[in-house]
């Protein structure tokens, strides 16, 4: 299989700190990370600037995230866009602020108000005027194609951000959560791309963990779903990830690498597809190779997905690592407690350390957590290809009594 090469992030020019939430319930969490996390993508296609989104507080600390210098950490940067969010009664309130990196200088801010149920325009606002304040040229016809990747029903984009803030927990109940938020986006605009690969995903993760599904064949429905994305809206980089994640559970891993190089080359800092492309090379058994795609996708989003550590550890533990792979399971279950993936490597790690107690009592741990667990039933569904590393996984898992 091709190396994906490692994307060149030399030093990120813009980075966008999670938008902090003052309102006092914690139910709009998911309105500032949506906006974050779809400002970071506009500015990265318009802009051909990398784009970082940068580590905030975690949600169950409530208001406030990392100081612009905490969130750049040691990468020279140009630019920070922050903000913050509060909703009121019907009315929703944006700030935003623009920095200068370097010099702390204060650039521009501006204060966006709508109906609560009207983000999509606040969203257009902003990027519209960053665009007009950043010393960049940015033509119609691209702003056009960075609007396409949105909906004209704001109650749809609302939707669609509710589904996005469950979808990663990887649990039954949140898919079935985020699912029914898809729909509900789809049933109020069927041309929304997004909605379909993120419904696509849905599926999948019905496949991969064999949960109940209202379908027969999951995993089939998610690829019509996926390849309805990709042809309704070809320049939606989720679109193509979602295809891509959908054919790797299917474990059709050259299908599934070209995918994720086409969402890449409609926003070359997505850091989901670096990452998964980082999976690809691990499930083919070339850890080697997954390591510096892994380690982009984490400069990319400095926040940190919790399954971009996950995915580390499992390459550094295929290739011997066991430390660096204790370290990155620990950071990954530590952000996503609930998730399988982590605490399966982790015994299995533990297992390869020759710390077969504490890989036998992590075991017990997985039975507790996720009853009725089963390896040979997990590793069916698991999409590894190569036969050297499944057979040291299943070794792994049976040291550690499972």
């Amino acid at each position: 299989m091709p190396s994906a090469p490692a994307p060149v992030v030399e030093t990120p020019t813009i980075v966008v700190v999670p938008f902090e939430t003052l309102s006092d319930s914690q139910e709009y969490g998911y309105l500032a990370r949506g906006i974050a996390a779809d400002l970071a993508t506009d500015l990265s296609r318009l802009t051909q600037l990398a784009v970082v989104v940068a580590a905030g507080a975690p949600p169950a600390a409530g208001v406030g995230a990392t100081s612009p210098a905490a969130a750049s950490d040691s990468e020279q940067l140009r630019y920070v866009v922050s903000g913050t969010l509060q909703r009121d009664g019907q009315r929703l309130r944006v700030n935003v602020r623009l920095a200068d990196a370097v010099s702390r200088r204060h650039l521009w801010s501006d204060r966006y108000e709508a109906a609560a149920d009207d983000l999509l325009a606040v969203q257009k606002g902003i990027v519209s005027r960053l665009l007009d304040v950043l010393p960049l040229k940015v033509g119609d016809a691209a702003r056009e194609s960075v609007a396409r990747r949105y909906t004209r029903n704001p109650a749809a984009y609302d939707y669609f951000l509710r589904g996005q803030g469950v979808v990663a927990a990887r649990g039954r109940h949140e898919n079935e959560q985020a699912r029914a938020m898809y729909r509900k986006a789809l049933d109020l605009d069927p041309t929304f791309a997004r909605a379909y690969a993120m419904l696509a995903v849905t599926y999948a993760l019905d496949h991969r963990y064999r949960w109940p599904s209202d379908v027969e064949r999951p995993i089939d429905r998610a690829a019509e779903l996926a390849k309805t994305a990709c042809s309704m809206n070809s320049d939606t980089p989720e679109a193509w990830w979602a295809l891509g994640f959908v054919q790797a559970q299917r474990r059709l891993h050259d299908e599934a690498l070209g995918h994720f190089r086409q969402a890449v080359a409609l926003n070359p800092t997505y850091a989901e597809a670096w990452a998964y492309m980082g999976a690809i090379h691990v499930f083919s058994g070339e850890a080697d190779k997954a390591l510096p795609v892994l380690r982009a996708a984490l400069r990319m989003h400095a926040e940190g997905r919790a399954y971009f550590y996950e995915l580390l550890a499992r390459a550094h533990l295929f290739l011997g690592d066991h430390e660096l792979a204790l370290i990155n399971l620990r950071e990954a279950i530590a952000r996503n407690p609930t998730v399988p993936e982590a605490r399966i490597f982790l015994a299995a790690t533990l297992a390869a350390r020759g710390e077969i107690d504490l890989a036998r009592w992590e075991g017990e741990e997985i039975r507790t957590l996720f009853p009725g667990f089963d390896a040979r039933t997990w590793l069916d569904t698991f999409p590894m290809t190569d036969p050297g590393y499944r057979r040291q996984l299943a070794g792994l898992l049976a040291k550690a009594g499972l």
